[in-house]
């Protein structure tokens, strides 16, 4: 499956950083009660369930963004159809509004 067709199936919007998410009023409980009932998932998983375009930089590829990570990528599902990648620390969420 190529990166385009991984844009037009995604159904869950990129969130935003856990940073970001966790400074908001519920989001430290919602961070907590995400990483408590993460389950690991392939990364064919994660881009088939969730909409890249507002994560990546305007020109960016997928592919550039992983390879850019100095640290490990792996990838989790939670509790109500959560998704979020994992690196360097950082949790990049994906949540339906």
């Amino acid at each position: 499956m190529r990166f385009k067709q991984y844009l037009n199936e995604a159904k869950i919007p990129f969130l935003g950083t856990c940073d970001r998410v966790r400074r908001t009023s519920q989001g430290e409980n919602f961070w907590q009660e995400m990483m408590e009932n993460k389950k690991k998932i392939s990364e064919r998983e994660f881009l088939k369930n969730v909409d890249l375009k507002n994560m990546l930089d305007e020109d960016e590829t997928w592919k550039e963004w992983k390879e850019s990570q100095a640290d490990k990528v792996e990838y989790f599902k939670s509790l109500n159809n959560v998704y979020f990648v994992q690196t360097a620390g950082f949790e990049f969420i994906f949540k339906k509004k």
